[in-house]
């Protein structure tokens, strides 16, 4: 288990942080704990992302206060004996998952990738809960990933924190803010269904809640959004729009509070690895002939902002020049990333 968030608190507030994960692992519902409400208040957010197993505890809590200091009160959702039932499961899940892990021989990046498209393959979106704007229950824990197969984007993130957790790898759940539609913009598709690059219950128009993680990738740290992916992936067409990003490109349609680590280093997006940050419009037609004469079935680029990058008309009017038919594409607009597949 790698306790992100613990990692960035004081001294006082760790001590208050350890004696509330120390209760609610043992199922407690009253905790006493030498801290203010304030700094409880803090806390729990931080362990709740923290420790994806404790997927039984309420969002809601209270703080009872005295002369002897503060009592945290808490809910669970389900018994300690339906709670070892799931744990069950859920090892049988985790096993697997690392047996498979080692037979592939995978490397760090490789392990993450697997994570990525194992959760995408596994996991349907659930619009019904997302409209409850509840980020708890089922739906906002591991147990609605890895054994519902229906989730939200809380789910998600905890989901793929506790599979790296197993794997050894560090990484951490973010919380913040989806910005509207009509500021981050959407995702056209030619030859193909128009699809939406983010989940959200149709019709909606206002800033929404989201999860997405951070992940430590030999030791620089990146940005993961595995529930934007899953809307912009079609059967065996994934997304890797935002797969190890950096800040600079999440930001493009996210709002959230400081991160405690630097995420200006992108080293293990696609674009990177594969040399497809693209800056202007002959690196662009270098870059589409060459994949035409390697015969490529998958063509997946980001075009650089700036000054020289050429027009998301002028892009589209490049892709359908020097791409033969039968390729179809969709343009993922505020990542200015084109994902093309014959």
């Amino acid at each position: 288990m790698y306790r992100f968030y613990y990692r960035f608190l004081p001294a006082s507030e760790r001590q208050v942080y350890q004696m509330i994960s120390s209760g609610v692992t043992r199922h407690l519902s009253s905790i006493p704990v030498s801290g203010t409400p304030d700094q409880i208040r803090r806390v729990m957010p931080m362990i709740i992302m923290d420790h994806p197993e404790l997927y039984s505890l309420e969002n809601s809590y209270s703080v009872i206060t005295g002369a002897l200091g503060s009592r945290l009160v808490v809910s669970y959702s389900l018994s300690e004996a339906e709670m070892r039932d799931l744990d069950r499961e859920l090892k049988r899940i985790g096993d697997r998952f690392l047996e498979e892990v080692r037979k592939r021989q995978y490397n760090n990046l490789g392990v993450i990738r697997y994570v990525h498209d194992f959760l995408i393959h596994n996991t349907v979106y659930d619009y019904e809960a997302a409209s409850r704007l509840s980020s708890r229950g089922e739906a906002g824990s591991i147990i609605g990933v890895l054994l519902r197969r229906k989730a939200v984007c809380m789910g998600i993130a905890l989901a793929a924190k506790w599979l790296l957790d197993l794997a050894g790898i560090p990484s951490a759940v973010a919380e913040g803010f989806a910005l509207p539609e009509g500021e981050q913009g959407i995702i056209r598709s030619e030859g193909h269904r128009e699809v939406s690059g983010g989940q959200r219950a149709p019709g909606e128009q206002t800033e929404i809640n989201h999860a997405w993680n951070l992940v430590c990738l030999n030791d620089v740290w990146q940005l993961m959004d595995v529930t934007m992916d899953l809307g912009a992936t079609h059967g065996d067409w994934i997304s890797y729009a935002y797969f190890m990003r950096s800040q600079k490109a999440m930001d493009a349609y996210t709002r959230h509070e400081p991160y405690f680590v630097d995420l200006s280093r992108e080293t293990g997006s696609y674009f990177v690895r594969n040399h497809a940050y693209l800056q202007g419009e002959e690196e662009l037609k270098a870059y589409l002939v060459n994949c035409v004469r390697e015969k490529r079935q998958r063509i997946l680029f980001c075009m650089r902002p700036g000054r020289e990058c050429p027009s998301e008309e002028r892009v589209l009017e490049l892709i359908r020049r020097y791409l033969p038919a039968g390729y179809r594409y969709q343009l993922i607009q505020r990542m200015n990333v084109i994902d093309i597949k014959r």
